[in-house]
């Protein structure tokens, strides 16, 4: 008996050198990333999350990550899902359960069936991961994800093909960048004159599906918008006026923003629609003359010249120490997650509307002063500013 414990005990150990923390604890390899942000419909609550890989065909891949939104009061729609690849362009679905429900632009609660479902493509997963980027599923980010297929017609390029689906859709109807997180439908607190302008078309749409039934129905009518046959977005820009009025009359709204949302889309629509033009190959120019017009120990703001292109400039991403952090649809940006005597090596790349980038620009040297009050200690190029 003696001796068949000693040998147990002697497996057991055997057994136990394969585990990386040792005999007894988990050895399952943590997520490479974990994306975040919101469903917003309005904001969708109880709702399933599923993050795909891209295939080269724009369609839906390996599934690499799960969730649910959040139903929290004052958190609905947010998510977080841990996803066990790190790299290349994404989907982001948002399916609809037994139980889930989204905020309507009346501020009631409308369900959010299992046949309903929306999505949004990311072109480079690392991207959001690195600047923390919250990253809005909403029909209009849907939209975008079926233009892609179109555009890997004119390009092998899937990550091209993404940003480019998503360009097409801000430039339609309006919005800075789909992929941002909106303000809530009518919301006064809102300071993000993007998110709230955001937050209006997506009221719009939200009043849409009331009048389409479905919203896979309305979804329809955002795709026929774009299309180039005059005789079909025309009738779907008729469908998106009677949802127009028809939210003036259900809520009491900001005018100017409503009014802005019209005119957009009209003028999309009245003329030829200019999609991206992804046979252009041509970077833009360096940005140049990166500097810091102020820097606390909260605080950096960042400004440079505009870079050139012929199919003009799209955005801007800003680096810190090597790492995105964000980015930029104006030549300034403002980091708020410095610290205290820190110093920090920024430089900024430029992205045209096909999809080309720039080299970075020079390096700029920044360190915050001791305190969280006014400071700059800038050097660029060895100089100091």
């Amino acid at each position: 008996m003696y001796v068949h414990w000693k040998r147990f005990l002697i497996g057991a150990l055997v057994a136990c050198t394969g585990l990386v923390a040792g005999c007894g604890s988990d050895s399952t390899p943590g997520p490479a990333a974990v994306i975040t942000g919101k469903a917003v419909k309005g904001p969708v609550k109880g709702a399933t999350v599923e993050v795909y890989a891209m295939k080269a065909d724009g369609k839906e891949g390996e599934k690499i990550g799960t969730a649910t939104t959040s139903d929290v009061a004052g958190k609905e729609g947010e998510y977080s899902v841990p996803v066990s690849k790190a790299t290349g362009p994404v989907i982001i679905k948002i399916i609809g359960t037994a139980t889930s429900k989204y905020i309507d632009e009346t501020g009631g609660e409308t369900a959010f069936g299992t046949t309903d479902s929306i999505r949004a493509a990311v072109p480079e997963i690392a991207d959001i991961v690195a600047a923390k980027q919250p990253v809005a599923v909403t029909p209009l980010t849907e939209v975008a994800v079926q233009q892609v297929p179109g555009f890997l017609v004119s390009t092998a390029d899937l990550k091209k093909a993404v940003f480019a689906g998503n360009l097409f859709v801000q430039q339609t109807f309006g919005i800075t960048d789909v992929l941002q997180v909106p303000a809530n439908f009518n919301d006064t607190s809102a300071t993000s004159a993007d998110a709230k302008a955001y937050a209006t078309a997506l009221g719009v749409i939200a009043q849409l599906v009331k009048t389409e039934t479905k919203l896979l129905n309305a979804i329809n009518v955002l795709n026929n918008l774009l299309s180039a046959t005059a005789a079909t977005h025309d009738a779907a820009q008729a469908k998106l006026n009677t949802a127009l009025t028809g939210l003036q009359a259900a809520v009491t709204l900001d005018t100017a923003l409503l009014t802005q949302f019209n005119n957009t889309v009209v003028a999309a629509v009245s003329a030829p629609l200019q999609k991206p033009d992804l046979s252009d190959t041509t970077a833009p120019s360096v940005p140049a003359g990166l500097t810091a017009t102020s820097a606390t120990g909260s605080a950096v703001v960042l400004t440079w010249t505009a870079s050139t292109d012929a199919s003009g400039v799209a955005l801007y991403n800003v680096f810190r120490n090597g790492v995105r952090i964000g980015d930029s649809r104006s030549t300034t940006f403002t980091d708020t997650t410095v610290s205290t005597s820190k110093t920090y090596s920024y430089t900024v790349n430029a992205v045209d509307k096909a999809g080309n980038v720039s080299a970075a620009s020079a390096a700029l040297s920044v360190t915050t002063p001791a305190t969280t009050g006014p400071g700059l200690n800038v050097t660029a190029g060895g100089s100091v500013n």
